[in-house]
């Protein structure tokens, strides 16, 4: 979940999410919405790292839209699956 607590927008932002060792991002299950709006599909994140030491995720406006622009006071959530690997 992203917030902007600020009074200004901003805009381009980037998310990233670091898995656990033995996580694995599930693809195609990147969703977003801002605010209470509907979820909406997003694109599968650049991932770096390693099963090992733990994946790296990172999106964009061009993986999630809603990233373009974050208004004043405006929630933004990302959400996926992952799936345990190695126990």
């Amino acid at each position: 979940r992203i917030r902007n607590t600020g009074d200004p927008a901003v805009y381009h932002m980037e998310a990233r999410e670091t898995l656990p060792p033995g996580m694995e991002y599930v693809p195609g299950t990147t969703r977003w919405r801002k605010g209470a709006g509907p979820w909406q599909n997003g694109r599968d994140p650049t991932i770096t790292g390693n099963i090992w030491t733990g994946y790296t995720l990172k999106w964009t406006e061009e993986e999630v839209p809603g990233l373009a622009e974050l208004r004043s006071r405006q929630t933004l959530e990302i959400e996926f699956l992952r799936a345990e690997i190695l126990k």
